[in-house]
């Protein structure tokens, strides 16, 4: 548990470490009821932060991804694409090249 939070947080790269230290809180709601109201809000922020922005704010994204349940995130992801006719990962790979997910 510390030791690991504690080992990566010494070995990775700053542009990492927000994301990293995200997923390791283990915060991730595990619950398999689907919220549609949150879905739509979580979607719309995705989707217009990708438009209004040069650069992804990826404190949004790293809320998002690591915190709301598998369940959800597919929904959030067919929901997205539906809108926006990009898959996430497709638009995550263009979006963050040079950055995080480089």
């Amino acid at each position: 548990g510390c030791d690991l939070v504690n080992d990566v947080n010494k070995q990775i790269t700053h542009q990492f470490k927000r994301i990293f230290m995200s997923l390791l809180k283990a915060d991730r709601d595990e619950f398999t009821f689907v919220d549609r109201n949150l879905v739509q809000r979580d979607v719309e922020e995705l989707f217009n932060t990708i438009q209004q922005n040069i650069r992804i704010d990826e404190s949004k994204f790293i809320l998002i991804l690591a915190s709301r349940s598998y369940a959800h995130l597919r929904v959030v992801f067919d929901e997205y694409l539906r809108i926006s006719e990009q898959t996430m990962e497709d638009t995550l790979k263009f979006r963050m090249r040079g950055n995080t997910l480089s």
